[in-house]
């Protein structure tokens, strides 16, 4: 007998899709996989136990405001397309909340959750994106459209 059907695997990522926010969590939530990889098992183990104790501390996790964006940013690609203002406050946002999580991972935190810390220890926030992604929601209002030109994909 199959391992994944007998340990009900398609049950179980069912049931944690059903829990998820997001079309990107539950996207990732139906490509788990069964491992049988002990080192990788240990270090997913340890990565949900500091999540777990991030939840249940006194400072909170900036986990909000994360929209899954992609399919609308993956139009930009195309050279002279536009994305809507809306879809441009919500990746400022997302940005944002990125920065926010990047800053909470601070000296103390970086100890205390060293698993979650490396994950995002080669994440780069340029500030002048939210500066200028700001300026733009401010200036341009054509059609309820930001335009932006985008000479050759990305």
């Amino acid at each position: 007998m199959n391992t994944e059907k007998a340990i009900e695997i398609l049950e179980i990522k069912q049931e944690i899709s059903s829990l998820c926010k997001t079309k990107g969590a539950k996207t990732f939530a139906q490509n788990i996989k069964f491992l049988t990889d002990y080192k990788k098992i240990e270090n997913l183990l340890s990565q949900t136990s500091e999540m777990k104790q991030i939840l249940l501390s006194v400072k909170p996790f900036p986990n909000d405001n994360y929209i899954d964006i992609r399919e609308d940013i993956s139009l930009l690609k195309i050279p002279d397309t536009c994305i809507s203002q809306e879809t441009m406050k919500f990746f400022l946002l997302s940005y944002n909340t990125i920065k926010d999580i990047i800053g909470y991972f601070d000296e103390e935190n970086k100890k205390l959750y060293p698993q979650l810390s490396f994950l995002s220890s080669n994440i780069f926030v340029n500030e002048e994106i939210l500066k200028e992604g700001a300026e733009l929601i401010k200036k341009i209002k054509l059609d309820n459209k930001i335009y932006i030109n985008v000479k050759t994909p990305f």
